[in-house]
């Protein structure tokens, strides 16, 4: 005789993982559309296109949920000693996404060599209304197409309007500023704005 061993109870397992799926299905809405290079179209594309579609859902956001972290918050080191901070609210979270994806070179990251911007291309170009427009399009391509929950208010690429020194410079700081204004295709009421300096120091 040997010690006794418990099978495992099936129907038990079986019962979690429906009571799972009926969880997720209150969470998640499939709407039956795919994005693909930034758009959403209706349905899978037929073709070499369909294999780089995604699917889009809805997820019903958690900030309600007391005690349910979202994501981190960037950067990792806090000053108070703390290895990093959680973000408990999808709009504190979006704004640490959008960070990591602007601040983010293409080629950058690894096993996804098309993620981020080419903003850092823009340092050391000719400050001319082409570049500005370049950066903004470079923008705008890359919100819709990596953080499609975000809904754009406004894209505004400008020259620094501080003045400096030397009152012949057009642009005293050799650089431009890009204020992004958006909020959230399921939260359209708060809205929040990120600048970004693009400049050599």
């Amino acid at each position: 005789m040997g010690i006794p061993i418990e099978q495992p109870n099936t129907n038990l397992r079986e019962e979690q993982s429906r009571l799972n799926a009926s969880k997720n299905a209150e969470f998640i809405e499939s709407s039956g559309n795919y994005i693909i290079d930034g758009k959403i179209v209706q349905g899978r594309p037929k073709g070499w296109k369909g294999a780089r579609a995604r699917k889009v859902s809805t997820r019903q956001p958690l900030d309600f949920l007391p005690d349910v972290a979202i994501g981190l918050k960037l950067p990792f080191n806090d000053p108070n000693g703390r290895l990093f901070d959680l973000n408990y609210l999808s709009m504190d979270q979006t704004m640490t996404n959008l960070e990591n994806l602007l601040l983010t070179r293409k080629g950058e990251r690894i096993m996804h060599p098309k993620f981020g911007t080419r903003l850092q291309e823009a340092l050391f170009e000719p400050n001319t209304e082409r570049l500005r427009g370049y950066v903004n399009t470079e923008i705008e391509k890359a919100i819709s197409f990596w953080l499609p929950y975000i809904l754009l208010q406004d894209v505004e690429v400008s020259v620094s309007e501080k003045s400096g020194n030397n009152s012949s410079m057009i642009d005293p700081f050799h650089g431009i500023v890009a204020k992004i204004t958006f909020s959230l295709k399921n939260n359209r009421i708060d809205t929040r704005t990120i600048v970004i300096d693009i400049k050599a120091d």
